[in-house]
């Protein structure tokens, strides 16, 4: 049943990051009703349930016809299976079974990671649609981050390095950032591996770092060989979508890949 809960909760998260993404574009998020982009319809009811409305619709515009992007319906469908393993995940991880006090902190950990999956569903979305990652977004991540390292060093011993988890992630990338004067990487993807590190923390953070990089390389060359003509070295791909990756794949993995490599 939990698990039940928890998918119809993410796919309402995942509707939730589609709208945000739109109006973020024209800048009524908190205001005026959902509309279609293309001919202003103002959506009904039957238009805005995740999943169906886009079932319902046939992927198209209930007034101008006009086709919907797939991108509505994959990521309320990614969103909803992700939060739905959440509690799993979670309960794994801390052992609540054998350590029933940690519910309360587990309680919040599944708070912090659904909203940040959410926010972070929002970014991916953007950043596809428009190769901008939207900073006011990022900075509630980091908020987000900043609270979740405080309360883990309560509810664990202090970590001087877990502390600094953030800006130890984001390091490599800055420093790329900074003798190249913003030629090579961009700061929106330093202040992702910022605020997604704080939030899960060392080594997962670390984790998340290795998994981005491989991920992003294969991609990228994947597109070279597969769309030579329109690739090259100096294309522009949106690299923030691949941090995202890299973290959920750390949360929901739990590896320690710098160990890995170490003892390997």
């Amino acid at each position: 049943m939990l698990t039940v809960l928890s998918f119809i909760y993410g796919l309402s998260l995942g509707s939730f990051a589609n709208l945000v993404a739109d109006r973020l574009r024209v800048k009524t998020i908190f205001s005026g009703r959902s509309k279609c982009l293309h001919c202003g319809h103002n959506l009904t009811w039957k238009e805005l349930i995740p999943i169906f409305s886009f079932l319902y619709q046939k992927g198209k515009c209930k007034k101008c016809k006009t086709k919907l992007t797939s991108t509505y319906i994959w990521s309320e469908l990614a969103t909803g299976f992700l939060i739905a393993l959440l509690p799993y995940i979670i309960s794994t991880n801390l052992n609540i079974s054998d350590n029933p006090q940690l519910i309360y902190y587990g309680i919040f950990l599944y708070i912090l990671f659904s909203t940040s999956i959410a926010l972070s569903m929002i970014i991916t979305i953007y950043d596809l649609r428009h190769m901008l990652v939207p900073f006011g977004v990022v900075i509630i991540l980091f908020l987000l981050g900043i609270l979740s390292t405080i309360i883990r060093q309560f509810v664990y011993d202090f970590n001087i390095f877990d502390s600094l988890s953030g800006i130890i992630v984001a390091l490599p990338y800055a420093f790329l950032y900074f003798i190249s004067k913003g030629k090579w990487v961009g700061i929106g993807d330093v202040f992702m591996y910022t605020a997604l590190g704080f939030i899960i923390g060392l080594p997962m953070g670390i984790s998340m770092f290795f998994y981005s990089i491989w991920i992003g390389a294969l991609v990228a060359l994947s597109l070279m060989i597969i769309h030579k003509n329109e690739y090259n070295l100096k294309s522009e791909i949106p690299f923030t979508p691949f941090i995202i990756l890299g973290f959920i794949l750390s949360l929901y993995t739990n590896a320690d890949i710098l160990n890995l490599l170490i003892n390997n």
